[in-house]
């Protein structure tokens, strides 16, 4: 695979045209070396841990990352992760699943004494059990944008055993029916 330097002797290119060919060519004037550095500083988010995995030091890697071409290789590793770590409705779901459980009191959490000392303990908490499941209902569809309640009821009453020929139903909307 050719890189860059091969394209065209007699004009210097842009560096915008050099990262276009770059990611188009799977960055073939990035060396293996600092595209190790660089998915390190992506995970991590640190010079320190980018510097241990490339075996460099610090300095080397500040330097490495002010590179353009390494810099859009940064950038298109952040995109395509942006990209990949998208939260999801279910992951959110899940996640309120799980924290229902710590407001209900089924699981300990972590908490701080008057004294200011922390430790693990089962709590129930009703504002937040109550802000639990309003979310939820939102998730599911039981409110809408304004925040009015849509959780209505239906019963259906089959009256065929007392000889009644026809199915009795009542719908009792989820709205706030309390008298003014």
């Amino acid at each position: 695979m050719q890189n860059s330097s091969e394209l065209s002797k007699d004009v210097k290119p842009s560096v915008e045209s050099l990262l276009d060919y770059n990611k188009q060519n799977g960055w073939p004037d990035v060396k293996s070396q600092h595209k190790v550095i660089v998915h390190e500083y992506a995970v991590a988010g640190n010079v320190s841990d980018a510097a241990k995995a490339g075996k460099v030091t610090k300095a080397t890697v500040s330097k490495i990352l002010r590179d353009p071409i390494v810099r859009g290789y940064l950038d298109f590793i952040w995109e395509d992760h942006r990209l990949d770590s998208i939260l999801t409705r279910q992951f959110v779901e899940l996640q309120y699943l799980d924290f229902l459980d710590q407001v209900n009191g089924d699981t300990e959490v972590p908490i701080v004494t008057k004294e200011g000392d922390s430790m693990m303990a089962k709590k129930f908490d009703a504002t937040g059990k109550l802000g639990v499941l309003r979310d939820m209902s939102k998730f599911a569809g039981m409110e809408d944008k304004s925040g009015n309640s849509l959780g209505g009821v239906s019963v259906n009453i089959d009256l065929s055993a007392f000889g009644a020929e026809k199915e009795v139903g009542v719908t009792i909307d989820g709205g706030d029916n309390t008298p003014e």
